[in-house]
């Protein structure tokens, strides 16, 4: 897989899953069903991000925080 320029189609658009605590979230690709994935689960700045099938791992969970009012 590789990232592509941005287009108007379904490639282009994500489904933003709401988790159950109010504050994580997944990112599914519409046109592939694929989540967008930290791989190696890593924690540090920088870290690649991909496209990887639903696996329930925590390096699938993106955490929001509200800013500002």
């Amino acid at each position: 897989m590789f990232q592509e320029s941005c287009d108007p189609t379904n490639s282009a658009q994500w489904f933003w899953r709401y988790g159950t605590d109010g504050a994580s979230n997944e990112f599914q690709n519409r046109y592939t069903g694929y989540y967008l994935d930290v791989s190696g689960f890593s924690y540090g700045a920088g870290a690649n991000i991909d496209l990887w099938y639903s696996n329930g791992g925590g390096n699938q969970v993106f955490w929001s925080t509200k800013v500002g009012s």
